[in-house]
């Protein structure tokens, strides 16, 4: 699904939600949110890799 500019893939257990103006001015987020209603959580990319640099920085 697309809303010029923004875009919007599905994936395995995830969908990905690129918001060119932001997620607050997004038509695309805000249709999105309200079908998924509670079950929603988001994460913007600099949050994705603050989490990303955590886990490497664990030893296994």
């Amino acid at each position: 699904m697309s809303c010029p500019p923004d875009r919007l893939a599905v994936g395995d257990g995830a969908a990905y939600l690129w918001c060119a103006s932001g997620i607050l001015e997004s038509p695309v987020c805000k249709l999105v949110t309200r079908a998924a209603g509670e079950t929603i959580t988001t994460r913007n990319w600099s949050t994705v890799q603050r989490l990303l640099a955590v886990l490497d920085s664990y030893e296994v």
